[in-house]
């Protein structure tokens, strides 16, 4: 049970009399067994919460035996179905397992894109089962530019010609300043700046 003493130390104790005797006979056994404390640590990371479609981001899959040091090794499965990360490796107490894999965003994957990894453990030769999660959540922002031009439709040499030139930035609302040039074939810069 827990905050049973480690070792536990367990005591049977007999005493008998004999029959028509005053005689005691008394004996005892006792047994020590240790009790050790399987645990682990899992952690799951991204090399970026912001990104965008074509990018790619790289995520770590940290798994720590944090056991005490009695503890039989563990066998442990990492699963992350998105990731395609489904392997075994067995740990010794105080060991780890980094896995990093790389991940870019597909156009149709949700924003935020959300993302799982799990970890089943068991101690070598014991039916106990440790399990840990952890997830990792990517802002996707979607950058858009428009630009749009008109001008007088008919001239002659000599005369003035007037365009009206529209740079937008047509971007999702959490998308990062957007740092702009704008260079017209007959008038040459024509902008350049953050939108």
């Amino acid at each position: 049970q827990a905050g049973d003493p480690d070792p536990l130390v367990n005591t049977v104790n007999m005493t008998c009399g004999v029959e028509g005797f005053p005689n005691v006979l008394e004996e005892s056994a006792s047994h020590s067994t240790n009790l050790f404390q399987p645990s682990i640590a899992f952690d799951k990371s991204v090399s970026a919460n912001l990104s965008k479609v074509g990018d790619a981001v790289e995520y770590s899959l940290s798994l720590s035996n944090t056991s005490s040091p009695d503890t039989p090794d563990l066998n442990c499965s990492i699963s992350d179905p998105t990731l395609g990360v489904d392997k075994d490796v067995t740990l010794s107490s105080g060991g780890s397992d980094l896995t990093s894999v790389s991940y870019t965003f597909q156009a149709g994957d949700p924003d935020p894109y959300n993302n799982t990894a799990s970890v089943t453990c068991s101690p070598t030769g014991f039916p106990n089962v440790l399990t840990a999660s952890d997830s990792e959540s990517v802002n996707l922002f979607q950058p858009s530019i428009a630009i749009a031009k008109t001008g007088d439709d008919l001239s002659k040499v000599g005369d003035e010609v007037n365009y009206i030139i529209t740079l937008s930035n047509n971007s999702s609302s959490d998308t990062p300043a957007l740092h702009c040039t704008a260079t017209d074939s007959l008038l040459g810069a024509i902008f350049s700046g953050v939108l």
